[in-house]
């Protein structure tokens, strides 16, 4: 069934017909494929002088062999290292093309068999690098994070790499077409989002399990640091507005003092958890993380502020003046020597890194988490690298197919020419030194 499968899906993909070889390295070969190309160029024209050299000495041995009879041994050898090359040539010759245009069976193999080929290789690659059991050994046997980050930590230049590309981002953005796109983009993104219900559940999250109670003890704490800091202005104010006859009994230090105190017990009446205060703003903070979920008119309000702001063009306008002063520093820090952003990222990835490091059971999440991702997407596509490679192979034309096989064992092939030719030349010349002993 699978197999079906992948033929149904691989049955649009168009089949290039056979090309006859150019003989050249293709425009996308790498320097160290041409050169490898380049060898087997070389050898093959080795091994074809081979053949044309056994001609020729075959033609003059055979010429003088009736005058000097030993000069049969040396035209023998000739004669089988000839037939020894014609053979390995039709046979290395026919995996790639028809052996002098002539179509025989069984021959230009590759060509002709292109799909199976490609069909074959996504089969091995699959079944031996891509299975789930495969990659779950794999996983199983290796802290893949600790790995990832020893290597990150050992190679300073990612931060480079990255930098590299902020700068073209930037000249990006910097476009006005593409910015006024972004911009309508996010803007119609947020738009589409019903904002009012995520408020509600992000404040039901914010103030979840007493935080809300923490944030209210916090804002005591920074009440009570401000209102010691501001006791001496208190005292000055309290003065300045007191009629001279309460100065000269000293009362307005009385009543100074007497404010105090009393400010001073409401806010600490305020740590008490069953304060009336407290038990008020728990209960409007349900009311309105329930409203936010649930209520049409808040909906509606919230979509009114919204709007509101995005439609307002000062806000726009204000965006992208804050955006033209910082686009500037950000491109000149980044192509600094002593850029701050890449030290920041420098030590923020040293940091992650240490942290990964020391940290097994960060490590032992991580992985697992990599684990079941990798190995969900491999039972969800089982067939997907095989696919892949089937219909790559299959978009290759003909002479891709063929150089890319002659570059990577075209040279070996030709070895197998010469190597025919010397053994065939061995083997006739031991035919024709046993035929004279006993014939």
């Amino acid at each position: 069934m699978q197999k079906e499968i992948r033929n149904d899906s691989l049955a649009s993909v168009p089949r290039p017909k056979m090309n006859s070889n150019t003989g050249r390295p293709g425009p996308l070969l790498t320097g160290e494929q041409k050169r490898k190309y380049s060898d087997f160029r070389k050898t093959k024209l080795i091994a074809t002088s081979l053949f044309v050299l056994m001609l020729i000495c075959y033609g003059v041995f055979k010429y003088f062999e009736s005058t000097y009879e030993w000069l049969g041994f040396f035209r023998a050898f000739a004669e089988a290292a000839m037939v020894g090359a014609l053979a390995d040539w039709f046979a290395v010759t026919a995996l790639f093309r028809y052996p002098l245009g002539i179509r025989l069976p069984h021959t230009a193999i590759i060509p002709n068999n292109k799909d199976r080929i490609g069909e074959n290789m996504g089969d091995f690659v699959e079944l031996n690098f891509f299975t789930a059991h495969t990659i779950e050994e794999k996983l199983r046997s290796k802290d893949l994070s600790k790995e990832i980050a020893e290597w990150i930590s050992g190679n300073p230049f990612i931060v480079d790499e990255v930098c590299l590309i902020i700068p073209h981002m930037l000249n990006a953005i910097a476009d006005k077409v593409i910015r006024n796109f972004i911009r309508e983009n996010v803007l119609s993104g947020i738009r589409s989002v019903e904002l009012a219900p995520r408020l509600g559940n992000v404040l039901a999250i914010l103030t979840a399990d007493g935080k809300l109670q923490d944030l209210f003890d916090q804002a005591l704490k920074i009440i009570k640091k401000l209102f010691e800091k501001g006791k001496p202005l208190i005292r000055e104010k309290i003065s300045e507005r007191s009629p001279w006859y309460i100065k000269i009994f000293g009362m307005d230090y009385t009543i100074y003092d007497n404010v105090i105190s009393s400010i001073e017990d409401e806010i600490a009446s305020l740590n008490n958890p069953h304060h009336k205060l407290r038990m008020l703003l728990n209960e409007k903070n349900k009311e309105l993380i329930a409203n936010l979920k649930t209520s049409p008119e808040y909906r509606e309000k919230v979509e009114d502020i919204r709007d509101h702001i995005l439609n307002n063009q000062d806000f726009i306008d204000y965006l992208d003046n804050a955006w033209n002063g910082i686009e500037p520093m950000l491109h000149h820090d980044i192509m600094s020597e002593n850029s701050n952003i890449k030290k920041r990222l420098r030590e923020a990835m040293q940091f992650l890194c240490r942290g990964l490091l020391q940290e097994e059971s960060v490590r032992d999440r991580i992985n697992t988490l990599m684990h079941d991702v990798l190995l969900g997407v491999v039972r969800r596509h089982p067939r997907a690298i095989s696919i892949f490679i089937t219909r790559e192979v299959r978009k290759w034309d003909t002479n891709t197919l063929i150089q890319q096989t002659e570059i990577a064992i075209g040279n070996d092939l030709q070895f197998i020419r010469i190597n025919g030719t010397v053994i065939g030349g061995l083997v006739g010349l031991l035919i024709h030194a046993v035929s004279r002993l006993f014939f």
